[in-house]
C-alpha cells in the first residue's frame, strides 16, 4: 500500500512539473510571436515610408530640368577622377 501511495505521489509531482514546463514554453512562444509581429509591423511601416520617399524623389526628379541633372552628374564624375 505504501508503494502505491509513493508511486502516486511521484506520478502526480512529475505530471505537475511537466504541465508547468509546458505552460512556460507556451508563454515563451507567445512572447516570441508577439515580438515577431512587432518587428513585422515595423518593417511594414518602414517599407511604406520608403515608397512614399521614392514617390517624392520621382516627383522632384521630374521637376528638375535635365540640364541640371547632367551638370550634377558631371560634377560628381569629376570628383571621382580627381
Amino acid at each position: 500500500m505504501f508503494f502505491c501511495t509513493t508511486q502516486r505521489f511521484f506520478s502526480y509531482n512529475r505530471a505537475e512539473n511537466e504541465t508547468k514546463a509546458k505552460l512556460e514554453k507556451v508563454a515563451e512562444i507567445k512572447k516570441v510571436n508577439a515580438a515577431m509581429m512587432a518587428i513585422k509591423s515595423e518593417i511594414s511601416k518602414y517599407e511604406d515610408t520608403l515608397k512614399e520617399y521614392q514617390m517624392y524623389r520621382k516627383f522632384l526628379d521630374n521637376l528638375t530640368p535635365q540640364v541640371c541633372i547632367y551638370i550634377y552628374e558631371l560634377i560628381s564624375l569629376s570628383r571621382l577622377i580627381y
